[in-house]
C-alpha cells in the first residue's frame, strides 16, 4: 500500500516541493493540484505557474508541468519543484526571496490510488513554512523599558 507525503526544503541556496511514496507499494498519481489560500477554487496543476516572473538569467533547476498520471515507486520521490542558485548572488537572492513569499501563500493537494485502483486518502499540505522568514524582517525592536514581574512567595 502507498503512503504519500508532500515534503518541502528551504534553505539559503535551494528551495523545493516534493512528493514521496514511504510506503510499500507503488503510488499512482490521479490529481495533483495546488491553489492559493486566498482563492481554494481557483487551482493549478504545477507550482511554477504561481510563481512570479524570473529574470532571464536564472533558471528552475527542476519542475514537472503535470504530475497527474505518474507512478512513484516505494521509497522514492518525486521532486516536483527546485530553484537553486549561490546565495551570494544578488538576483538569484531577491528572486529566491519573491518565491518564497509566493509559496506561502499556496496549498498543494494530491489523490492519489494503488495500483489495483483502491483509492488512497487525500494528502494536502501548506506551503506557510516558506513564509516564516518574511515574519522575521517585520519584527521591531524591542522597548528598552522593564518590566516588573511580580515576586514568587517564598516557599517553606
Amino acid at each position: 500500500m502507498p503512503v504519500a507525503s508532500i515534503r518541502v526544503g528551504d534553505y539559503q541556496d535551494n528551495l523545493e516541493v516534493k512528493v514521496r511514496d514511504s510506503g510499500i507499494g507503488p503510488l499512482v498519481v490521479e490529481r495533483f493540484t495546488i491553489f492559493t489560500t486566498a482563492i481554494p477554487s481557483q487551482t493549478k496543476d504545477n507550482v511554477v505557474d504561481w510563481l512570479p516572473e524570473q529574470p532571464d538569467e536564472l533558471l528552475y533547476s527542476h519542475f514537472v508541468r503535470d504530475l497527474s498520471g505518474w507512478c512513484i515507486a516505494p521509497n522514492t520521490e518525486v521532486m516536483v519543484f527546485q530553484l537553486e542558485g549561490e546565495p551570494d548572488d544578488e538576483t538569484f537572492s531577491q528572486f529566491r526571496d519573491r518565491v518564497r513569499t509566493a509559496l506561502s501563500g499556496l496549498t498543494v493537494a494530491l489523490e492519489y490510488e494503488d495500483i489495483y485502483s483502491r483509492r488512497m486518502p487525500r494528502q494536502e499540505r501548506s506551503l506557510n513554512w516558506f513564509g516564516r522568514h518574511s515574519s522575521i524582517l517585520d519584527l521591531k525592536p524591542r522597548s528598552k523599558e522593564l518590566v516588573a514581574l511580580p515576586r514568587r512567595p517564598a516557599q517553606d
